[in-house]
């Protein structure tokens, strides 16, 4: 009885969403509920740490969300003490996004685990191979970067 191979590309897309979900999990399950926010909310306030005093309608665009979308994200944010909305000075109408020291703290504890997670998985890979797949997915990534502001 002759065994039938899968598609390579459908394997990686397989287990792609596969790693995608365990990590998910695996993170959830020790951070969900303890730092109180998505992982979108905190996707949102890496960019505003990534692009201090970032505007409502930039934030809308690297998220790829509409600008309602994006307000009712900063209200939340906002609500938990996590973003202040600064107006700017030459310009009211223009709202520019700030961390707080509570968010910033979050953020910092999040990274710190996601890194223990990510460490966790890729350390069952030989050193060879992860300096592969980092290759590999610079390569894949490469087009895949957020819209420039």
């Amino acid at each position: 009885m002759r065994t039938v191979r899968e598609d390579p590309l459908r394997r990686i897309i397989r287990l792609s969403v596969e790693l995608a979900r365990v990590m998910r999990q695996r993170a959830a399950g020790d951070t969900g509920p303890r730092i109180g926010i998505s992982f979108f909310q905190l996707h949102a306030l890496l960019l505003v740490r990534e692009h201090p005093h970032l505007m409502m309608s930039q934030l809308a665009k690297l998220l790829r969300i509409t600008s309602p979308s994006a307000t009712s994200l900063v209200t939340r944010l906002s609500r938990q003490g996590l973003l202040r909305r600064i107006h700017d000075p030459t310009n009211r109408k223009i709202v520019r996004l700030c961390l707080t020291l509570r968010a910033q703290r979050l953020i910092g504890s999040a990274l710190r685990h996601r890194e223990r997670v990510l460490k966790s998985f890729l350390s069952r890979i030989p050193s060879k191979d992860r300096v592969t797949f980092a290759r590999i997915l610079e390569q894949i990534l490469t087009p895949e970067r957020p819209p420039h502001l």
